[in-house]
């Protein structure tokens, strides 16, 4: 739903505004190279890493290819693994805190991965519990 020039209205969010992820919690690489919102660069120059981040990301940059390809899973991060720039997740235990389009931000359970990649859709009519 955010990505340049986005026109995307409310009533498109076929999936409900409680049942759908505009952002998530991940830090800034060491290196300082990726997870600036503002800079939007990102790996291949699509964003992706800075501005745009999907739930199971995917190494598409030579400069980080000692990292898998992925995808990559909502799990626990250090700040020093170039690789954990790949994922959604905190320095806080248990999880992270995550947007969702109705104006509201929830703490999500690494356990929760399985429901990530529904969550980060807003159409494709996934039946979603966040409990």
């Amino acid at each position: 739903m955010l990505f340049p020039d986005s026109k995307v209205a409310i009533s498109a969010i076929l999936d409900g505004t409680s049942n759908t992820i505009i952002f998530g919690e991940r830090h800034v690489s060491e290196s300082r190279n990726y997870g600036w919102w503002y800079a939007g660069w990102g790996q291949t120059q699509s964003g992706s890493l800075d501005s745009l981040m999907g739930s199971r990301e995917l190494n598409y940059d030579r400069r980080l290819d000692n990292c898998p390809i992925g995808p990559y899973n909502f799990t626990v991060g250090k700040s020093k693994n170039p690789c954990d720039v790949f994922h959604y997740w905190s320095h806080h235990s248990g999880g992270a805190a995550f947007a969702f389009a109705d104006g509201s931000v929830k703490f999500l359970r690494y356990e929760q991965d399985i429901i990530l990649k529904a969550l980060a859709t807003r159409a494709g009519r996934e039946d979603v519990s966040i409990d």
